[in-house]
């Protein structure tokens, strides 16, 4: 991996994950989205409230084998052991382990202080290790 995508200013970080997750699974690309167990069961719930004709099928890195391989986005704490997917979404305050084994690489930074002191912190690191990094100011998009 060469890059990282900084999708910032994000003002709704759900709604946007959905939509960006809904791009991704439409090129035919399986996404693995890490992020605390709290902002995981959020995104669940959104994935599932979306309208018939945008739902995705997604999972739980716990899931079985079957389930996990007929899912185009996989819900999980880190990168799943074994993971063949091509994108990797964070929605964490931390920079991943594993991030490098996607081919594509997405941070998602909302506008809540906290989240953005984070999302700082991690385009240091990225910056520090030689990262290119592609910016996506995404001011006033939900």
């Amino acid at each position: 991996m060469k890059q990282v995508e900084f999708h910032y200013n994000v003002a709704d970080k759900l709604a946007y994950t959905c939509r960006l997750l809904r791009k991704v699974v439409g090129r035919d690309l399986r996404a693995v989205v890490v992020g605390d167990e709290a902002t995981l069961q959020a995104l669940g719930l959104a994935l599932w409230s979306l309208g018939p004709t945008e739902f995705m099928a997604h999972c739980h890195a716990n899931a079985p084998a079957s389930t996990l391989a007929a899912s185009p986005v996989c819900l999980s704490g880190s990168w799943p052991e074994g993971a063949t997917h091509e994108v990797m979404v964070n929605l964490g305050h931390t920079v991943p382990a594993h991030f490098d084994q996607a081919q594509r690489y997405l941070e998602v930074v909302s506008t809540h202080p906290e989240d953005v002191a984070a999302g700082r912190q991690r385009w240091r690191h990225f910056q520090s290790i030689g990262m290119a990094i592609e910016r996506f100011d995404r001011q006033g998009q939900s």
